[in-house]
């Protein structure tokens, strides 16, 4: 018998295994210790459809590192956050004072501290909400994902710097005061630059979980976007006239929190089903 006529035979042909022959590229293939003869030939190219399938568990077992790696990635950026919300409150000097006028007076002179502690605090709250709100509608992350997500970390991380400047200028109508207003606020817009420029790339790489709406993903489109043109507009006015720069800063930060609570999260519950 030869090749030819064994490549023209149905799946089901039975046939003698020839010594030392080959596989054909596509066709028939010999089995040894099945059929008659001691051979079965099966198709090869349902072999390869059986090959199929360990490559199928293997794509789903991949999917599942990724998905695991989103919920790692968002764990390390919430103690990033975390440390940074923290070192605001260590920028506060102590009063050295012990009587109450004089301590009341050290109080007194400290406002600018305690008011770029708030702005600062419920700023990166702002942020941390916007953060997480973003993770829990991924279904993986991507490398690009992770690099845009670390240098956001990067600046919030940065952010207890630039408040402890803005608040060491006491917030006055000098040039101090103004280069001091303006270099926050950059930084301020420099991390929601960033949180648009992670949702978009989330977004790119159709990263998104198949459960978010799009009603939802415009939305939250729309409050990322316009709060980078809100800062644009509190530093052009804070170089103009610095103190009002950190109450513009307030604004944005007290607009942010309460904008971010009519944003659905998604959930995995036990079963792997996400809720919102």
């Amino acid at each position: 018998m030869n090749g030819s006529s064994m490549a023209l035979q149905p799946k089901a042909a039975i046939g003698r295994r020839r010594p030392g022959g080959r596989d054909p590229a596509g066709g028939w293939a010999d089995i040894a210790g099945a059929g008659y003869g001691g051979a079965r030939r099966v198709s090869v190219w349902h072999r390869h459809e059986t090959a199929a399938v360990p490559r199928m568990r293997d794509n789903r077992r991949m999917l599942q590192v990724q998905h695991y790696a989103a919920a790692r990635v968002e764990q390390f950026s919430d103690g990033v956050i975390g440390i940074a919300i923290t070192l605001l409150v260590l920028e506060i000097a102590v009063p050295v004072a012990t009587n109450g006028v004089g301590l009341m007076d050290e109080l007194r002179t400290e406002w600018p501290s305690f008011l770029a502690y708030v702005i600062s605090f419920l700023t990166i709250g702002g942020f941390w909400l916007a953060h997480h709100t973003i993770f829990s509608c991924l279904r993986a992350v991507s490398p690009a994902t992770m690099k845009v997500n670390l240098l956001l970390l990067m600046f919030i991380a940065f952010l207890p710097f630039p408040t402890a400047v803005m608040a060491a200028s006491q917030i006055g109508t000098d040039g101090g005061s103004r280069v001091a207003v303006v270099f926050y606020g950059l930084t301020l817009l420099t991390c929601r630059l960033l949180l648009s420029v992670l949702w978009w790339q989330c977004r790119r790489d159709r990263l998104l979980r198949e459960e978010v709406e799009p009603a939802e993903v415009r939305r939250l489109t729309r409050r990322l976007n316009p709060g980078a043109a809100a800062y644009v507009v509190a530093i052009g006015i804070g170089a103009a006239y610095p103190p009002a720069g950190p109450w513009l800063f307030l604004v944005i930060a007290v607009s942010t929190i309460l904008l971010a609570r009519t944003i659905d999260f998604y959930e995995p519950d036990e079963e792997g089903v996400q809720t919102g």
